[in-house]
């Protein structure tokens, strides 16, 4: 009868971090399925210089003065056209603030929106999005320890057979096993992927709703066009990581890029 050798240094090890990363992710999870993504709960806020000045004194409309004193936008900033028609929200009824979207799942606006989690039925936003990415990796690096755990188990489990023998075995004995590391290598696969995507977008300020927006060409035409030093992206990086606003990190630049 064959039986699992003890792999000193190397299986103990594996199944630390296993258990480590299954001790992170719960609360990570848990914090992601409770924290608000980054719901708007107010318009877009008037320039300083012209709330200060006074300039939305209006054609005379009664409504204007209150407007003129107001520090949010209103509709009657799209009648006059100091605001695109895009950038009123019909459903919420209020003018977006920069980097806004509607979600019609979520029914509200938010701030910075990447995109909405069928995961998590809820969408990833300005709160919550650099905890999501890192739910993501620690769970990447957990699929990882646990597929290595897996080649350490068979191997030792079953070496003495040769290859062929022992995926034959293993399969019979062990099929639960197998199939887990099987459905783990696929999703470990697949999260790479997904941080390999997001990562690329972080680094040069941009949200998947404004990637998929603008690749289509008619939309793009006329956007301003921005290119990102290696430097700069690797700031931009470090001060998405440290919760930082990334316009503040490379000195204001232009956060609408193509």
């Amino acid at each position: 009868m064959l039986r699992p050798r003890v792999v000193f240094g190397i299986s103990p090890l594996l199944d630390g971090l296993c258990i480590m990363g299954i001790i992170i992710m719960i609360p990570t999870f848990s914090v992601l399925l409770w924290r608000d993504p980054g719901t708007v709960r107010e318009a877009r806020r008037r320039p300083l210089a012209a709330a200060a000045a006074g300039v939305d004194a209006g054609d005379g409309c009664r409504g204007d003065e209150e407007d003129a004193t107001s520090p949010y936008m209103t509709i009657r900033d799209v009648a006059r056209g100091a605001v695109p028609q895009e950038g009123f929200c019909g459903f919420c009824e209020i003018v977006m603030p920069d980097r806004t979207k509607h979600c019609r799942l979520c029914e509200s606006c938010m701030h910075t929106m990447d995109h909405h989690c069928l995961f998590l039925t809820k969408c990833v936003a300005r709160s919550n999005h650099r905890l999501f990415l890192s739910f993501v990796f620690v769970l990447a690096v957990a699929m990882a320890m646990f597929l290595a755990n897996v080649v350490v188990y068979v191997n030792a489990t079953y070496g003495e057979l040769g290859t062929a023998a022992a995926i034959a075995r293993a399969t019979l004995r062990d099929a639960l096993v197998l199939a887990a590391a099987t459905l783990n290598a696929a999703t470990l696969v697949w999260c790479i992927a997904l941080l390999k995507y997001q990562v690329a977008l972080v680094c040069v300020d941009r949200t998947t709703v404004q990637n998929l927006m603008f690749a289509s060409p008619a939309r793009a035409r006329g956007a301003p066009c921005r290119r990102f030093s290696t430097r700069e992206k690797l700031v931009n990086l470090i001060a998405f990581c440290l919760g930082r606003d990334i316009g503040a990190a490379d000195g204001g630049a232009p956060k609408l890029l193509v």
